[in-house]
């Protein structure tokens, strides 16, 4: 009776610290949820085609980042967040041609990245504590990159990936050079962002009472006072945004040294 006490005591305190969005290395297995949002509409590549629909030697750009992310066995939960015109396509004949993940779904977004986000939030079941927020349109992420945010997650941190900035940084005002500014002291930030559910939940909460406006859940959670550590990123995990970033992206497919 003694150690059946003892028993229901331990496993009573897991599911409280886990319903709170802690995470203790060891002490239980997190459960990591995936949101791909994949709702904007490419404007930039100047094509009628959604962009995470453009094919890299005969595969859409969508079905191969989510051939990187599912392959990676990370992920307990996987939700594809797209555009409302979109939806009956890609949940339909897209996702049984292309032989998508059966347990992951797809759901509507909303009219802002944040608004998409959020929907994908609330498909997710109550069991996710960890959750991942990556771009549709970023193909190469890799399971390296995967697995050294799986790490610091799991030691308890908010983290993203960055990547160090090569060109030269100047400040300018309109067409004017202001000054040089030190490009040690910035990174360029990737996806995934990984973050506990609880926390960003509530920065959600926050910025809609109080109007905050951010580009992604980073910002967010800066705003919301929230520490982020910052893991190595991977040049080659690039956004694909524009015409030029296609020419990029057949090279790295084409390189034999790319382990995806």
């Amino acid at each position: 009776m003694f150690l059946s006490g003892i028993y229901v005591k331990k496993h009573a305190l897991s599911f409280q610290l886990k319903r709170q969005g802690f995470l203790f290395k060891g002490f239980w297995m997190s459960s990591h949820a995936i949101i791909i949002v994949a709702a904007g509409k490419g404007l930039r590549m100047g094509f009628s085609t959604p962009k995470t629909l453009l094919e890299l030697e005969g595969v859409p750009l969508l079905v191969r980042t989510l051939r990187n992310l599912h392959v990676a066995r990370i992920f307990q939960e996987g939700v594809v967040v797209v555009s409302e015109e979109m939806f009956d396509f890609i949940q339909g004949p897209f996702w049984k041609q292309w032989e998508l993940p059966k347990e992951w779904s797809v759901v509507v977004g909303g009219k802002e990245r944040h608004d998409s986000v959020r929907c994908g939030l609330k498909h997710l079941s109550s069991d996710a504590s960890s959750i991942w927020i990556h771009d549709a349109a970023r193909p190469f992420v890799s399971k390296a990159l995967l697995q050294r945010l799986k790490e610091t997650i799991e030691n308890g941190a908010h983290c993203i990936p960055m990547v160090p900035i090569r060109d030269t940084l100047k400040e300018v005002k309109g067409n004017d050079i202001v000054k040089t500014v030190d490009r040690g002291m910035f990174r360029l930030a990737q996806t995934p962002q990984v973050f506990h559910r609880v926390t960003l939940e509530r920065a959600f909460e926050s910025a809609g009472k109080k109007g905050w406006i951010h580009t992604d859940e980073a910002s967010l959670l800066e705003q919301f006072g929230e520490k982020l550590k910052v893991v190595e990123g991977d040049p080659l995990n690039i956004k694909i945004t524009t015409p030029a970033d296609m020419i990029f992206a057949e090279a790295i497919l084409r390189s034999t040294e790319r382990d995806l």
